[in-house]
């Protein structure tokens, strides 16, 4: 079976679900590169500010 190669820009918690989802669904058949600057997945704006009036949680 051909693998596909499949990138997503931006590692937040948007882009890693969409990783996760893709590789649980796809298992072997894809190869996924997820292109983040920060060092932690799945964060974001949102989720890794500390201004209290940015945070949604």
């Amino acid at each position: 079976m051909i693998k596909r190669q499949i990138v997503i820009v931006g590692g937040g918690f948007s882009g890693t679900a969409l990783a996760i989802q893709l590789l649980r669904q796809n298992d072997d058949q894809v190869a996924i590169t997820l292109i983040e600057p920060r060092d932690d997945l799945g964060e974001g704006v949102a989720y890794s500010t500390q201004d209290p009036a940015h945070r949604i949680n």
